[in-house]
């Protein structure tokens, strides 16, 4: 959104553009990192609680924006879960998103996990915690809770803002997790794959060459020397 109006994620066409890439098989993971100012427990004066996290005033200009942003991406890693890919959704330890009840739906359904960690445990003077839901990956080993041995520097000032950053370390154990989540989908998706190369009929291809065809819809099929109606012959 800093860089271009077209990726606002207020738009509905983003998040249907989003949807569709995630359904197609054009993205094989993401992370989302909503604003989360107004779930934040420091916020003063607080616009929502933990009783009710969808806000005192849901229409509030900043509180409709936080729950819009919260929503879709709460939409985004459902749809994940169902097509197998991995989806990161990350907001504070402490944020009052986690307590909407499309959050804990996630949670009591078991469609997707959830864990936490510190920054400190990757080189961060702070303890900054941050929760995550996440699915299609293994939440466990995300989970790095602060060791106690070891001293913090206090979020305030200056340091707010700089504290909600990754520390190299921590962005390189996320992407290394991805990646190998990907790689394992991947793996799956080779071992499904049906070889038909010769399977096609010859008699069936006589009929439907000479069969009166109109176009109601056309796509462009994404594999080569994959025959649509072998796919269709194994489901």
């Amino acid at each position: 959104m800093d860089r271009s109006p077209a990726f606002d994620f207020c738009l509905p066409q983003l998040l249907s553009w989003l949807c569709f890439m995630v359904e197609g098989g054009r993205l094989d993971s993401f992370f989302l990192a909503p604003p989360c100012t107004t779930f934040s427990p420091a916020a003063y004066p607080p616009l929502r609680s933990y009783k009710v996290p969808r806000g005192f005033r849901p229409k509030e200009r900043r509180t409709h924006l936080g729950t819009t942003l919260a929503l879709r991406s709460l939409s985004l890693m459902l749809i994940a879960a169902r097509t197998r890919v991995t989806g990161l959704l990350e907001t504070p330890r402490r944020s009052k998103m986690a307590w909407l009840r499309e959050w804990i739906y996630f949670l009591e359904a078991r469609v997707a996990d959830e864990t936490w960690l510190a920054s400190c445990n990757f080189g961060s003077i702070h303890q900054k915690e941050f929760r995550r839901l996440g699915c299609n990956i293994e939440m466990p080993r995300l989970n790095f809770p602060c060791t106690r041995d070891h001293t913090h520097v206090k979020i305030e000032g200056q340091y707010t803002k700089p504290s909600a950053t990754y520390t190299d370390d921590l962005a390189w154990m996320f992407a290394s997790e991805i990646a190998r989540c990907v790689n394992i989908k991947i793996r799956m998706q080779q071992a499904e794959d049906v070889d038909v190369i010769g399977l096609e009929s010859i008699v069936s291809n006589d009929i439907a060459e000479h069969l009166p065809w109109s176009t109601l819809q056309e796509w462009r099929w994404k594999k080569k020397e994959v025959h649509i109606n072998i796919k269709e012959t194994c489901f």
